[in-house]
């Protein structure tokens, strides 16, 4: 005998629609601003381009418009950009020798003190005058960090086991 087999076709559209902003001379704005920015190197975050779309509105004289994440996101997808972080310095971290000090010589020393009494204590740089380390960018174009601003503080903060905060040691 011959088994019969039923097939069922399901039909979908593949035609995909264009999705417009309502404030199409913002987007359009906004993106001849990120092309020119793009060509200078500079690092773009999302909350700078809200800020020069809401900027691009109020020179249209474009009342209704309001740069929200969601407006966004639509016009990163419109216009194919994505976020990239530059890559930088790689992570400098023995991992098997520092799980064995901790395991091996670490816990032993902490059995003689109160938790109260262990603070763990480290210091890091504020750099005040640096830039994003990231920026929105087109999908298929590389991106590469820059000088970084040297200008900084540094910044030792300091708990002890049981949650307690020390002020901050500028």
């Amino acid at each position: 005998k011959k088994e019969k087999k039923l097939v069922i076709f399901k039909a979908t559209s593949m035609i995909k629609r264009q999705r417009t902003s309502h404030a199409a001379d913002v987007d359009e704005a906004l993106f001849r601003w990120f092309r020119s920015a793009m060509g200078s190197n500079l690092p773009i975050s999302g909350e700078i381009l809200k800020a020069k779309a809401e900027k691009f509105a109020v020179d249209l004289n474009i009342d209704d418009f309001k740069a929200t994440n969601g407006w966004l996101d639509c016009w990163k997808k419109r216009y194919g950009i994505v976020f990239k972080r530059a890559h930088g310095e790689k992570k400098d971290m023995d991992v098997p020798s520092t799980t064995n000090w901790i395991e091996n010589q670490l816990l032993p020393v902490l059995q003689h003190y109160k938790p109260e009494d262990v603070y763990n204590a480290d210091e890091t740089g504020f750099y005040y005058c640096a830039l994003p380390n990231g920026s929105h960018v087109f999908k298929k174009t590389a991106h590469f960090g820059g000088k970084v601003s040297k200008d900084c503080v540094t910044l030792m903060v300091c708990t002890s086991m049981i949650g307690e905060k020390r002020p901050l040691l500028f």
